[in-house]
């Protein structure tokens, strides 16, 4: 027969279990703190004369070692990358993750409030637990953190169709964060103001978009957009912080659309800047300006780089007619206006300003 172990024996050795855990986590820590000195002062050899030298970090076997002489520089290094592997094919659909996101300092909580995840173990048919879960989630945040959450993600879902820097989607959460601390959402469309963020997160990191643009990634209108634009701009006092808009904000992007080589984009920012220096366009708007200065210079290119009005009419979002109307004002000086630079741009033989059309 196996006896059962006395109970004071069972103690002992659960208490013996918990000093030598208490031990194993004190000696980890220290590994830690060594190793994170070593990384942070660089490694030194005893052999090498080098004060720098070539070291590999073995994790498998928990060595650095020497590249030039082989000499075990330090052990018992502890691997800091991710613990696990996944990729697109398993078709296993469980996170691995044993930690949540990121502090969020937009958040009241921080983003570090505990949720309950829903039980997908037992099928999903646990009425405790889902009460549990719906209970804890409505106690854990407020209902302004939710917003934000929601908000948040809407920003991310916008950005990334838009194929936006990460900076821009941090800034317009910022400031949808100010807009939703004002408390002044109520009676405005959450879509438009998140719409109204990102064009100004565009504005502010010297990216700008299109409000047509951003439009097509929500269901908030033009109009809509521009409305809460103009109402955050005056209830953070945007005015003196944000730059005005120029033509050569939208160029780069435009020609890059249009497949156009780098010189037709500074001849075409030599004539953007040009017309503007001149009050010809006065009170156009920069994308207009930019199409028509893109039109502009196409007509005096290679015959493979000349593009139609219906072509620069699709990528900059405006009408063949607005592209027109700026070209029209352009035409009276189109003389002033092609004595480009010769670090700028050179027209090709048998091109030049008889080429343009008449308005």
């Amino acid at each position: 027969m196996i006896r059962r172990p006395p109970r004071s024996t069972l103690s002992s050795s659960s208490a013996a279990s918990d000093v030598y855990k208490r031990q194993y986590q004190r000696r980890v820590r220290g590994w830690r703190s060594s190793i994170m000195a070593n990384r942070n002062q660089g490694y030194r050899c005893k052999m090498c004369p080098d004060d720098n030298p070539d070291v590999v970090e073995d994790y498998a076997t928990g060595d650095a070692i020497c590249r030039g002489c082989g000499l075990v520089i330090e052990g018992g290094i502890i691997d800091m990358s991710s613990e696990w592997r996944t990729f697109a094919s398993d078709g296993n659909t469980a996170d691995p993750s044993r930690v949540g996101a990121a502090s969020n300092p937009l958040l009241n909580d921080s983003g570090l409030s505990t949720m309950v995840a829903r039980d997908t173990g037992g099928g999903g048919d646990n009425p405790m637990a889902d009460n549990l879960r719906k209970w804890n989630n409505r106690g854990a945040q407020s209902s302004q953190d939710r917003n934000l959450i929601n908000a948040f993600r809407e920003i991310d879902r916008i950005s990334e169709h838009m194929a936006l820097p990460g900076k821009i989607a941090t800034t317009s959460k910022e400031y949808y964060a100010k807009v939703e601390k004002n408390k002044t959402l109520r009676g405005r469309s959450s879509e438009a103001i998140i719409a109204a963020c990102v064009y100004i997160g565009c504005r502010m990191e010297a990216v700008p978009r299109t409000l047509k643009e951003i439009a097509g990634q929500t269901n908030a209108t033009k109009k809509e957009i521009g409305t809460s634009f103009t109402y955050i701009k005056k209830l953070l006092k945007l005015n003196e912080s944000m730059d005005t808009i120029r033509p050569e904000n939208y160029l780069a992007r435009f020609c890059s659309y249009l497949q156009l080589p780098e010189g037709i984009r500074a001849a075409a920012g030599f004539v953007a800047d040009k017309s503007m220096e001149m009050r010809l366009v006065a009170g156009k708007s920069p994308i207009s300006v930019a199409a028509a200065a893109i039109f502009f210079v196409c007509q005096l290119c290679e015959e493979k780089h000349v593009k139609d009005k219906g072509q620069i009419s699709k990528i900059a979002g405006v009408s063949e007619v607005t592209i027109r109307n700026s070209y029209k004002d352009m035409y009276p000086a189109r003389a002033e206006l092609v004595q480009f630079p010769k670090d700028v741009y050179t027209i090709p033989p048998g091109r030049g300003i008889h080429n343009l059309p008449l308005v």
